[in-house]
């Protein structure tokens, strides 16, 4: 691999030359199709991963068998670390992973980080060990956002805060993004059903605050949006 892809990934940007063959020198390729499982959850945990290429959604499912998406992984993204430093914390090798984790599309391809050769490596480097953590911070702070959205905020209102988040993730300059996952998927990510999500956004369309067709979205009146994601 290309060690300049290798350092897109957010833990390993500052790494050197040496330090990037070194890790990749015990990580492995992992090659997926369309909803595939990564891993389950409660399965034991090996390590983590990162994404290269598509989409990794990490969920849970309730007794009753509801979805709820937890995060959606974009390549250079990393998932699945926690657990690797419960382990360090508890002294416990067995260690398992919390939720369950699927590829959304084709041809997806993960890089495979086993926890105890990662862990190995981090002993010897403590700048990697403190970007690592500001890591995960960031990803907390994400989880209790979401949490909070889901617990505080109505679903037009989760749909609204979503989109103005891929306005700015998609650097859209002219209110069109495209939404890459599927409707399922989304109304899962934003903790509601398909026919929820179905009305959400036919009460934007009839409010004139934005134009749907098919995975393009359209918004034609972002004022009105961003006091709706409030």
């Amino acid at each position: 691999m290309n060690l300049n892809i290798l350092r897109k990934i957010t833990h390993f940007s500052e790494l050197n030359d040496e330090q990037l063959k070194k890790i990749y020198s015990f990580c492995s390729i992992k090659r997926f199709d369309k909803n595939d499982i990564i891993f389950f959850e409660t399965e034991p945990y090996k390590g983590f991963y990162a994404v290269m290429t598509g989409h990794i959604k990490v969920f849970k499912v309730s007794p009753d068998g509801k979805e709820q998406i937890i995060n959606i992984f974009e390549p250079f993204m990393t998932f699945a670390e926690v657990p690797m430093f419960n382990g360090i914390k508890s002294g416990s090798k067995n260690q398992e992973y919390p939720a369950n984790a699927s590829s959304m599309e084709n041809d997806t391809e993960v890089l495979f980080i086993p926890a105890n050769e990662y862990i190995e490596f981090l002993k010897s480097d403590i700048d990697l060990c403190m970007k690592m953590i500001s890591v995960l911070a960031l990803k907390n702070s994400h989880l209790n956002m979401m949490l909070g959205n889901i617990t505080l905020k109505d679903v037009t209102t989760r749909l609204a805060s979503f989109i103005l988040k891929e306005i700015e993730k998609q650097d859209s300059k002219d209110g069109k993004i495209i939404i890459d996952i599927s409707r399922y998927d989304l109304a899962a990510y934003l903790g509601t059903i398909q026919e929820t999500l179905s009305r959400s956004l036919k009460r934007l369309q009839d409010r004139k605050i934005l134009e749907v067709d098919g995975k393009l979205i359209t918004v034609t009146n972002l004022s009105e949006l961003k006091k709706i994601s409030v």
